[in-house]
């Protein structure tokens, strides 16, 4: 479905993204599609172009004031925290893993049936 020209998805597509994160999925498969939600461009890399994309994109129908300073602040936030002042900085699967862990994301993102 698209909507402002933006594809999104519908409700039964959402249910079954949902189901991608079952107690019974493993978390490998977990952290991978959690990890293509982010890699905006395909490829393989998070930078901040992508995250730029994906917090506009979330934030798109909040009433915000200084809406794009609040996602540059999100973004550099994360970059800041991990890329050690390097401006090239773009984030793997692997360190997206270890990132992930560190922050919970497991316990955070299962669902009960």
């Amino acid at each position: 479905m698209v909507i402002n020209n933006l594809e999104v998805v519908n409700f039964s597509c959402f249910c079954l993204i949902l189901n991608d994160f079952h107690r019974n999925r493993s978390n490998e498969f977990k952290y991978k599609i959690w990890f293509n939600i982010f890699d905006i461009n395909r490829d393989e890399l998070i930078c901040k172009s992508d995250l730029t994309i994906y917090f506009s994109i979330m934030f798109q129908e909040y009433e915000l004031e200084n809406k794009q300073k609040v996602v540059d602040s999100m973004v550099n936030s994360v970059f800041n925290e991990f890329s050690e002042n390097d401006p090239e900085f773009k984030i793997d699967f692997n360190n997206f893993q270890k990132i992930a862990w560190a922050s919970n994301f497991m316990g955070n993102i299962t669902f009960e049936p």
